[in-house]
C-alpha cells in the first residue's frame, strides 16, 4: 500500500529549471501508441522519482478494478505528465496525493488550467491544448465515459492528425454503442495512419470489433485477418494473440467449434508464453463457452473459474462480468437457477456501473431466460424485451436474432402461435445473414414443427 506521506519518497529538491518531454499516450481495447511532445520550458520545485510515478498509476488502476494492462499504461503517462506540471502555478503535490487515494478531480482541474492557458494563447498552442484534454480522458475514462468523450472528441478538433486522440474515440463510441460513429473514427485512424503499418493493424483490428459486433462476420474476418498478416510481418505476437482470439469468437458464432478452439489455443499459448495474464484469462474464458456449447459442463465450469480467479487479481471488471455471466449460464442448465440468477444480478451490476450496454443486454437476455424456466413468462418477456430494445441500439445481428428466438419460445408456449411464427421468422433472417449453421437449423426446426 501506499503510505500517506508517500510523495516525500517520490520527489528531490533541486534547483534549475528543466525542457521536459511531457509523454502523451493513449492505447485502445486493442493497440496503444506511444507519442512524445516536448513541452514548454517550466520551473518545478521538485523532481519525481519516475518508478514510484509509476507505482502510483499502477495503485489508481487497483482502486477502480476495471483496467488491463494497456489502460495502465496510459495511466502511467498522464501520472508522469502531471508530475512535470510548472509547481509554480499548480498545486501538484496535491493532485498526486489525491490520485493516491483514487481522486482524480485535482488531476483533472490542472489539466483543465493547462489546456484553458493554451485556448488562450491561440490556434498555436492547439497541440498543447489538445495533449491535455487527451489527458483528462485518460482520467475520465475511470469513471466518467461522457466526460472522457467529450474531451477527445475536443482533442480530435484541435489535432485533427493526431491518431492517439482519433483511436480513443472510436473504443468510446463502441462503449456508448455508436457503432456508425466508430466505424467513421476508425476509418480516419485508417486514413492517418498511411504507410505505417503498426497503425494500420490497429485501424483494421478496431474496425473488425465493430463489424463483429454489428454481426457482419465476413468483414470482420477480412479486417483481421488483415491485421494478423501486419502482426506477423512485424513479428507483434501480442497483437496476434489478440487477433486469434477474435477470430475464435467468430468461428464460435457461425458454429464452427472445432475452428475456434483451435484460435482460442493458439492465442492461449501466445498469451502464456508472452505472460499476459488478461489474454490468458480472456482465452480460458472462451474456451469455456465451447465446452459448454457441447455439453461439458465441468470443464466449462473449470475454464470460466480459471479466468474469473485471473480478472480477479488483475482487477478487471468487465472481465469479472464476462465471467460471472458464463457461470450463470452454467446452473442454468445444470438447473440451479437460485445461483444462476445470483450471477447473472452481479454481471449486470457491474455492466451497470461500467455503462457497458453489451454486458447489460446479455445479462437481461440470460434473466429471461431464467424465468422463462421457472415459468413466470410475463418476467421472461420484460427481460428479453429489455435486452431486444440495447441489442438494437447497438446494431448487434447475434443478440437480436437469440432474442427473437427466445420470444418465439415464449409465445408457443402461451399457444400464441402466430407471435412465434413471427419471431422465429426474424430470427431465421438474422442467423442467415450471419451464416450460423446450427442455430439457422434449429430456427427452421422450430418453424417447421409448428407450421
Amino acid at each position: 500500500m501506499i503510505m500517506l506521506n508517500w510523495w516525500h519518497s517520490l520527489r528531490k529538491k533541486y534547483q534549475v529549471s528543466l525542457i521536459v518531454a511531457v509523454l502523451s499516450i493513449f492505447g485502445s481495447t486493442w493497440f496503444y501508441i506511444d507519442e512524445i511532445h516536448i513541452g514548454d520550458k517550466i520551473s518545478n520545485n521538485y523532481e519525481y522519482n519516475q518508478e514510484e510515478l509509476i507505482n502510483l498509476a499502477n495503485e489508481l488502476a487497483q482502486k477502480y478494478r476495471e483496467l488491463d494492462a494497456e489502460t495502465i499504461k496510459e495511466l502511467e503517462r498522464t501520472v508522469i505528465a502531471l508530475s512535470q506540471q510548472d509547481a509554480g502555478k499548480y498545486d501538484v503535490d496535491e493532485a498526486l496525493n489525491l490520485l493516491s487515494q483514487g481522486r482524480t478531480e485535482e488531476a483533472e482541474k490542472i489539466f483543465e488550467l493547462v489546456a484553458l492557458e493554451a485556448r488562450r494563447k491561440g490556434q498555436k498552442a492547439n497541440q498543447k491544448e489538445a495533449a491535455a484534454l487527451r489527458h483528462i480522458g485518460t482520467l475520465a475514462y475511470l469513471d466518467s465515459t461522457k466526460k472522457a468523450l467529450e474531451a477527445y472528441k475536443r482533442s480530435t478538433e484541435l489535432e485533427p492528425n493526431n491518431v492517439i486522440g482519433w483511436n480513443q474515440l472510436g473504443h468510446l463510441y463502441i462503449r456508448t454503442g455508436e457503432l456508425d460513429k466508430a466505424d467513421d473514427t476508425f476509418r480516419t485512424v485508417l486514413r492517418l495512419a498511411g504507410a505505417n503499418r503498426e497503425y494500420q493493424a490497429i485501424a483494421y483490428g478496431n474496425l473488425g470489433l465493430v463489424y463483429q459486433t454489428r454481426g457482419d462476420l465476413d468483414k470482420a474476418v477480412a479486417f483481421y485477418e488483415n491485421v494478423l498478416s501486419i502482426s506477423q510481418e512485424l513479428g507483434n505476437k501480442e497483437n496476434m494473440a489478440k487477433v486469434y482470439g477474435n477470430l475464435g469468437i467468430v468461428y464460435e458464432i457461425r458454429d464452427d467449434l472445432d475452428r475456434a478452439v483451435s484460435f482460442y489455443e493458439k492465442s492461449l499459448a501466445i498469451n502464456q508464453e508472452l505472460g499476459r495474464k488478461e489474454g490468458v484469462a480472456d482465452q480460458y474464458g472462451n474456451l469455456g463457452i465451447v465446452y459448454r456449447i457441447r455439453g461439458d459442463l465441468e470443464m466449462a465450469t473449470g475454464f470460466h473459474e480459471k479466468s474469473l480467479v485471473i480478472n480477479q487479481e488483475l482487477g478487471r471488471k468487465e472481465g469479472m462480468a464476462n465471467q460471472y455471466g458464463n457461470l450463470g449460464l452454467v446452473y442454468q442448465i445444470r438447473g440451479d437457477l437460485s445461483k444462476a440468477v445470483a450471477f447473472h444480478e452481479k454481471a449486470l451490476a457491474i455492466n451497470h456501473e461500467l455503462t457497458r450496454k453489451e454486458g447489460m443486454a446479455d445479462q437481461y437476455g440470460n434473466l429471461g431466460l431464467v424465468y422463462q424456466t421457472r415459468g413466470e413468462l410475463d418476467k421472461a418477456i420484460s427481460f428479453y424485451e429489455k435486452s431486444l430494445a440495447i441489442n438494437k441500439t447497438l446494431s448487434r445481428k447475434e443478440g437480436m436474432a437469440n432474442l427473437y428466438g427466445n420470444l418465439g419460445l415464449v409465445y408457443q408456449i402461451r399457444g400464441d402461435l402466430d407471435s412465434a411464427v413471427k419471431y422465429w421468422e426474424q430470427s431465421l433472417a438474422l442467423f442467415t445473414e450471419m451464416g450460423a449453421a446450427r442455430k439457422i437449423e434449429q430456427t427452421e426446426f422450430q418453424l417447421d414443427n409448428i407450421r
